[in-house]
């Protein structure tokens, strides 16, 4: 574990003995170990408790669990992540998150990546305004392109949707033309035979 991130670790351990960490803080209530702070090669993950570092630890804690083989430790943390999206500042420092998670998740594992690409493209308007994230975009390309593949086809469906919801708008207005033209007709009739017979009277 020598090449683990310190504070990762203590989360791993604390979720063995308690079945649960707290991505929160760096020390997890065992400062007592006297670890150093943690550190990463791409964000440094602060023990201030702001969402950001909440999501990078979560992060770190499913790329841990993956590398030592703790799937029920996985299901967590990306469970933990999911819950922390749901926040509205989350699109603040957000390309740190994405970093995270392709530096730390082989290509072989979807699960936070397929995660961070379907939130991209759900909040694609935010994002596209945003330098960090055009910068992002450029320098992992397959981050880009899976991106903009989720958003193509989340626009084809909404692009589908509407085109069935006109289709029955359509249908519905053949059907009220028809019983219009078979009734105007005989209405038109009736009222020629009436003025017809008045003015034969």
């Amino acid at each position: 574990m020598e090449d683990d991130d310190p504070a990762t670790v203590r989360r791993m351990l604390t979720y063995l003995y308690t079945v649960d960490y707290d991505d929160k803080s760096d020390d997890n209530g065992l400062a007592s170990a006297g670890a150093e702070p943690a550190t990463s090669q791409f964000e440094r993950v602060k023990a201030d408790g702001s969402l950001i570092d909440q999501m990078i630890a979560d992060v770190l804690v499913y790329a841990i669990a993956d590398k030592y083989n703790i799937p029920e430790l996985k299901e967590l943390s990306m469970s933990k992540f999911e819950a922390l999206l749901d926040d509205e500042s989350v699109p603040n420092k957000f390309a740190a998150v994405v970093d995270a998670v392709y530096t730390t998740t082989p290509d072989t594992d979807s699960g936070l990546r397929d995660m961070i690409i379907d939130y991209c493209a759900e909040n694609i308007d935010t994002f596209a305004e945003s330098e960090e994230y055009f910068r992002i975009f450029q320098d992992r390309g397959d981050f880009g392109r899976s991106v903009l593949g989720a958003v193509l086809c989340t626009h084809k469906g909404k692009i589908d949707e509407e085109t069935r919801s006109l289709k029955t708008d359509l249908q519905g207005l053949s059907w009220s033309a028809g019983k219009y033209m078979t009734r105007v007709p005989n209405a038109m009739i009736e009222d020629f035979k009436f003025r017809l017979d008045a003015m034969n009277d």
